[in-house]
């Protein structure tokens, strides 16, 4: 599953791609759902697209899915991320932005060397770089054959809010210092 406000630089168009080849890849029967783009579900029905999803049902969804597939390059804190491990999903997302350091706190998912390193020159969001899909593929084959161990490495008290606003404090006050 992947959900977001679609804007280019979310990959939207890498997401399918990777999936259409890890499909083409691998037995078995697999979708990918695409929350937020009202699009006519794909020609082998095997991508299905859905509208924008109210918060409050947005867990039902998630609970649906055994992964979840973000891709966007240079985002800094997903809301759909934390969402995916607040409901247990573990996350695949390329090493760019912030999406790799909720990872790292979470131990929710994997980290894909996907992309060069962004030199903080200005940048054309409408133009992403594209992933390296072969990266991404393998580290949904490494999920899928251990889901359950990618699911109870997850730690959901590191995006608990009094656990941020405890770090948050604690930084602004070494601020101070």
């Amino acid at each position: 599953m992947s959900s977001a406000k679609w804007r280019p630089q979310k990959r939207l168009v890498d997401i399918v791609k990777v999936f259409k080849t890890y499909k083409n890849l691998y037995e078995g029967d697999t979708y990918l759902i695409i929350i937020g783009e009202e699009k006519e579900n794909d020609d082998d029905n095997h991508i299905i697209y859905l509208p924008f999803v109210e918060n409050k049902e947005m867990s039902k969804y998630l609970r649906s899915a055994d992964i979840y597939l973000f891709l966007s390059w240079l985002d800094a804190c997903p809301n759909s991320v934390l969402e995916a491990i607040a409901c247990n999903i573990p996350v695949i997302c390329t090493n760019q932005g912030g999406t790799k350091e909720i990872l790292n706190i979470t131990s929710g998912g994997i980290i894909v060397n996907a992309d060069e390193v962004y030199n903080y020159k200005a940048v054309n969001l409408q133009e992403p770089p594209k992933p390296n899909y072969e990266k991404i593929i393998d580290a949904i084959t490494l999920m899928v054959k251990d889901l359950d161990f990618y699911k109870k490495q997850i730690d959901t008290t590191k995006i608990d809010i009094n656990y941020v606003a405890s770090r948050y404090y604690a930084f602004l006050k070494s601020c101070n210092e």
